[in-house]
């Protein structure tokens, strides 16, 4: 299980086989390998298996694209970047938004589009 903390140390919520839970680990949300859902199931970005994000009825990467840990808008702006070695999701000013813990090794570009929708409204 990842486990997912704010900046200041208290608990945001967590990944479990893809799907995201809360802080009370009520469901939030799922990761599926061609989308991310909200709680209720819908689709609320698509991603494919190249990490280009869209919402459902726009062409792939119209809202941007995700790279070797890194979320990029559509302009190649970066928005989140998952730092491996410290654990931190950083934004684009380079604060932190989010401490990774767990089982950090499945915390992939998948999980890290599907905590950014799920907690932070990624390109709503």
């Amino acid at each position: 299980m990842i486990e997912l903390f704010d900046e200041h140390g208290k608990a945001l919520g967590f990944i479990d086989g893809g799907i995201v839970l809360d802080k009370k680990r009520k469901p939030a949300g799922k990761i599926d390998p061609d989308a991310i859902r909200d709680k209720n199931g819908e689709i609320v970005l698509n991603i494919t298996s190249d990490g280009k994000i869209s919402h459902v009825d726009e062409e792939p990467g119209s809202q941007g694209y995700v790279k070797a840990g890194k979320i990029f808008d559509s302009a190649d702006g970066l928005l989140y970047a998952y730092q491996q070695k410290t654990g931190e999701v950083i934004d684009e000013t380079g604060g932190t938004r989010v401490v990774v813990k767990g089982d950090t090794s499945k915390f992939a570009d998948r999980e890290l589009v599907g905590m950014a929708t799920i907690f932070f409204e990624l390109f709503a």
